[in-house]
């Protein structure tokens, strides 16, 4: 029977072999309700044990096969999914049998008893629909808290009963009725970030004018109203259409919500997207870099935000500002590349070069230990950034060696102070406890490292680099400690 789960049950012995490492190898095969392509199926089975078959012979490359096979220690398992006639093993180069030196198993789904008779299966699985609890159980999982509502259980149980039991039929309907609740201030931020509102003069005009067009949205049928009056629901057909029309023309739009993904989505090119949202249960330790020259907005959804992330280089990106927007202030107001709702708990790199839409490194209400593993930090060429980062901050970056910045024109001091932070809370620990290293290049309007009435220490400062700084007239107002310089 068709929907009953072969396939998904298939694709979990299949993953269940490699994570317990019963097989070497694990190979899994579509082979459909054509007659069976023996030259597409002993080329799977070949790229899966890392084998390279050439000519058109079946039978000489069956016999290649096979030897591959029969190796020693070799242990293979071949999955042959969806197998609508006999699949002659011999003629493919399965060997039959085993012995103590291989281990070659193969295990098939199929609809038709006689395919299992015909291929002389040695044991049979029946694949029963679920049961009327089991498919209920199901599709609340798949529907999420629609069924929540207390007008829909009733209706939901119809529904899931004209599934017959069948996990295809139960994922595919409740998944089609499922829609989950969307912040409206949300939107606003993202609205705010993108600078879609920057005509309208404050934050109360900006929020009136989002509820005006989801309003607009209703009226249309493309929204439906939420839990409550501060939220809106899309239908995932409409959320698919979206995604779609996002994705062509000038403004291009990437959408990529894989929550079983552990990688970050393989593209030839990124080039051609001005926004990117992406949802993973992890990205790579290691990712290979890539170049998005048009980003203006990047959402990241993972467990921490970026927990593995050791290196980050935004290298010319002269329309993004952050990865995150907000809008809990003024509509004039920047917004940070860094705020809370981003975390890089293990970056030990950072570097932006010519990032001219960044008007903002740190909110001033990130916790102290930050990036207290961060080593190296570099900046140039980024020509709205005003200052770095207030003095908590600073005291909170344990490890930095390498602070440089470079060519950024509208720089007016490296650390600033908020109005909350007052000098009482200046003069207890160093600033940057083991910098080691400091280059200040080509700042026009640079008039201090920091202003304030306190002296500081820089306690492992060994090279200072300060050039083409005409507003420079003093490093700090009062007294600077900083014993170890060898080259100025």
């Amino acid at each position: 029977m068709g929907g009953v789960g072969k396939t998904t049950l298939a694709e979990k012995v299949r993953a269940r072999a490699k994570q317990a490492g019963l097989f070497k190898d694990v190979v899994m095969i579509s082979v459909g309700q054509q007659q069976p392509d023996i030259k597409k199926i002993q080329d799977e089975i070949a790229r899966g044990v890392s084998l390279k078959l050439e000519g058109d012979d079946l039978l000489e490359r069956g016999d290649k096969l096979r030897s591959r096979l029969m190796q020693k220690d070799s242990r293979v398992l071949v999955i042959l999914d969806d197998v609508w006639k006999k699949v002659d093993l011999k003629r493919v180069g399965i060997p039959s049998g085993s012995d103590h030196n291989y281990w070659c198993k193969v295990a098939l789904t199929t609809r038709l008893r006689d395919v299992c008779d015909d291929m002389e299966a040695k044991k049979i699985v029946d694949v029963e629909i679920l049961s009327e609890k089991e498919t209920w159980i199901l599709f609340r999982q798949k529907v999420s808290n629609s069924t929540d509502d207390s007008s829909l259980p009733e209706v939901a149980k119809d529904v899931a009963k004209e599934c017959k039991g069948l996990p295809l039929a139960i994922v595919t309907v409740a998944g089609a009725i499922k829609d989950s609740d969307i912040w409206t201030e949300e939107l606003l931020q993202y609205g705010m970030g993108l600078g879609i509102f920057s005509e309208l003069g404050n934050l109360e005009h900006a929020r009136n004018r989002v509820s005006h067009l989801l309003e607009t949205l209703k009226d249309c049928f493309l929204l439906s109203q939420g839990s409550d009056k501060n939220y809106v629901k899309m239908h995932d057909v409409v959320r698919d259409m979206a995604i779609y029309i996002a994705s062509e023309g000038e403004h291009k739009f990437m959408v990529n919500h894989n929550v079983n993904s552990d990688e970050f989505p393989r593209n030839h090119s990124y080039e051609q997207y001005n926004h990117m949202s992406i949802v993973a249960n992890k990205f790579d330790e290691h990712p290979r870099p890539i170049s998005c020259s048009r980003l203006k907005l990047m959402i990241d959804a993972v467990e921490g935000i970026f927990p593995l992330l050791r290196e980050m280089l935004l290298k010319e990106l002269p329309e993004f500002q952050n990865f995150w927007p907000r809008a809990n202030n003024a509509i004039t107001d920047s917004n940070p590349l860094f705020n809370e709702k981003v975390s890089c708990p293990n970056l030990e790199f950072l570097r932006l070069y010519k990032a001219n839409s960044i008007s903002a490194l740190c909110s001033h209400q990130l916790p102290t230990a930050y990036f207290n593993k961060l080593e190296t930090l570099e900046v140039q060429y980024c020509g709205k950034l005003r200052n770095l980062m207030s003095p908590s901050l600073a005291r909170g970056l344990l490890n930095l060696q390498t602070l440089s910045i470079k060519d950024c024109e509208s720089i007016e001091e490296v650390i600033t102070k908020g109005e909350q932070e007052g000098d009482e809370i200046m003069c207890n620990d160093p600033l940057f406890p083991v910098l080691d290293n400091l280059i200040l290049y080509q700042l026009p309007k640079l008039g201090h490292f920091i202003l304030t009435k306190q002296a500081f220490e820089f306690p492992f400062l060994k090279e200072v680099d300060i050039r083409v700084c005409p507003k420079m007239k003093a490093f700090i107002q009062l007294e600077l400690s900083a014993h170890r310089v060898s080259k100025v």
